[in-house]
């Protein structure tokens, strides 16, 4: 479970810096050429994704340290209380 909540984490960090490139890229500064579709479509499958991500990881992370196993999980919640954070973030600014 461990792995997994690892890789939900960085999962989630990789796709809220794919919505962050697109949101600013593509909808700020107009350096990537999407289209406004494109740029919809881009920038709502990566937020979704990254959302996910870190909410099912951040579920897991919960589920273990309530079922007792604490080892190895502070790393998976940073990751994916960040991730969320960024994502906020650039939601509200972009």
């Amino acid at each position: 479970m461990l792995t997994i909540a690892r890789t939900l984490s960085v999962l989630s960090a990789v796709f809220t810096l794919v919505f962050t490139v697109v949101v600013i890229g593509a909808g700020r500064l107009q350096l990537l050429r999407l289209g406004f579709e494109g740029t919809g479509i881009a920038a709502g499958l990566s937020s979704t994704l990254a959302a996910v991500a870190a909410l099912l990881a951040l579920v897991i992370v919960i589920v273990r340290v309530r079922w007792g196993m604490r080892a190895g999980f502070a790393q998976v919640a940073l990751i994916s209380g960040i991730s969320l954070l960024v994502l906020g973030v650039v939601m509200v600014i972009g």
